[in-house]
């Protein structure tokens, strides 16, 4: 069932209602002002009535009532509207770190002096007992502090998980064992797999996917399918690390980025005490007497590719098996805020369907030995690697020149509307679109707020976007 939408002027409770902050499937962001006190917050509104929606809801209250940290969005009251529950928050005025990114990659210390802050407000979380499940840039908020930096507030525990709560919980029936939630390019491998499981090392994860797309202006896991973004996590290949960090900044970075939970930086803390680790002086390796030789030293192997795991699952998909009787891919994408407008969002939730252990476990058949890469001979046949393990490191942005040439863009497909967001400015497709990076929105039926991913727009490229409502997607 569904809700009718608050308009502005109408009243609830004590709030006068004054504008639309953001919309999405299961809910929308109103900015209210109290009559009495003038002051302004953030209203967050169920769009559909349901009992586990309303759960979920009040879930988020609980969680963020409980938090209070100059890095996290607070929530301060429950009101009733229309029969439902409404989440009363804290009203951030500004863009999203997602917004942010747009520009490209940020300097080194901004970076750091940003993701230290974020940091700081999911150990806060932490220790009151609540792993996010879904940290990303686009539930980072930004406000100003005196100096007029940018303060970053993590909102959105729409699908955060109580490590305090037993099993037999009310809450803990909301996620069902072997169910994947959150948002694919910031989940951790484990989180593909069951989300119900994941403790604190999964936000960890998606910290660094974060820290990443800081210093490179691009996702760590740039696809836009399930599966070549769970292969690739599986598989440890991201985005390459720019070349010239701080020895603590990319140990940082491999700590947290690690595929197996074990081998990860297990909390906070240790994301911390890693960033701040002094430079070690390396000691010379002691000169050995040379041994005689038995046999030639194997040459190192090359880590697995995901392919063959994409191809299995995509052999399966063909099959018929993924769309078969209660393993249809229903992907909810994430509720996104609209670019020209600053909320705390509504409740970000993903489900995707639980996929058998045999189908999303990392290839384990070891490839054979390959040399150090290098230019490819002519005539060579040897297959192409995959495109995260081939992309050099990121350069500096060039300035775009004084009077920018466009190109066209359309967009066929299932979507009723697509819009691109950039530098430049808000366009609704089709439109021309001077040369940059943008990110897509897209109205699906049923899902009528969709991220679809960065869309790059060369000097008078033409480009047709072919949206799919089954993929929630809107490839070239």
């Amino acid at each position: 069932m569904s809700l009718e939408p608050l308009r502005p002027g109408e009243v609830v409770e004590r709030y006068e209602v004054e504008s639309v902050l953001g919309e999405g499937g299961m809910a929308a962001v109103y900015r209210v002002r109290h009559r009495t006190l003038g002051t302004e917050h953030a209203l967050k509104v169920l769009t559909s009535v349901g009992v586990a929606a309303r759960e979920r809801l009040l879930l988020e209250g609980r969680a963020q009532a409980r938090l209070r940290h100059p890095n996290l969005v607070a929530v301060t009251d429950v009101l009733n509207v229309n029969g439902a529950p409404g989440l009363l928050m804290e009203y951030v005025p500004a863009p999203t770190l997602q917004m942010l990114l747009l520009r490209g990659a940020l300097p080194l210390p901004e970076a750091l002096r940003l993701f230290r802050a974020m940091v700081a407000g999911v150990r806060h979380a932490h220790a009151a007992g609540f792993v996010h499940r879904d940290l990303k840039p686009s539930n980072v908020l930004l406000s100003r502090d005196d100096e007029g930096r940018w303060v970053p507030r993590v909102a959105d525990f729409g699908i955060a998980k109580s490590l305090d709560d037993p099993p037999e919980s009310r809450g803990a029936g909301l996620t069902r064992t072997g169910m994947a939630m959150g948002t694919p390019r910031y989940m951790a491998p484990e989180q593909f797999r069951d989300a119900r499981s994941v403790d604190r090392r999964a936000d960890v994860y998606s910290l660094g996917c974060i820290l990443l797309e800081l210093l490179t202006g691009v996702p760590a896991f740039p696809y836009d399918d399930m599966m070549e973004v769970y292969a690739a996590a599986a598989a440890g290949e991201h985005t390459p690390i720019p070349r010239g960090l701080p020895p603590s900044v990319v140990a940082t970075l491999e700590g947290c980025l690690q595929p197996d939970p074990a081998a990860r930086l297990p909390d906070c803390d240790a994301v911390l005490a890693c960033l701040d680790a002094p430079a070690r002086t390396r000691t010379p390796a002691p000169t050995l007497a040379p041994q005689p030789t038995l046999a030639p030293a194997p040459a190192p192997r090359r880590k697995a590719s995901p392919g063959p795991a994409v191809f299995a699952l995509s052999a399966l998909a063909a099959a018929g098996l993924v769309l078969s009787a209660g393993l249809l891919v229903a992907v909810a994408w994430t509720f996104n805020r609209p670019q020209e407008a600053s909320s705390t969002g509504a409740p970000t939730i993903e489900e995707l369907p639980a996929l058998s252990p045999a189908a999303l476990a990392p290839p384990t058949t070891p490839a054979a030995p390959d040399p150090a890469p290098s230019a490819a001979e002519p005539g060579s046949t040897a297959p192409a690697r995959r495109l995260v393990a081939a992309q050099p490191a990121p350069e500096a942005r060039v300035a775009p020149p004084s009077t920018p040439t466009t190109a066209r863009v359309s967009a066929t497909g299932d979507a009723s509307r697509v819009e691109a967001d950039g530098p430049d400015g808000h366009f609704v497709l089709p439109a021309s679109l001077p040369a940059g990076r943008y990110r897509l929105r897209a109205w699906f039926p049923g899902n009528p707020a969709a991220d679809v991913g960065v869309l790059d727009v060369a000097e008078g490229e033409p480009i047709a976007l072919k949206c799919s409502a089954a993929f929630s997607n809107c490839p070239r």
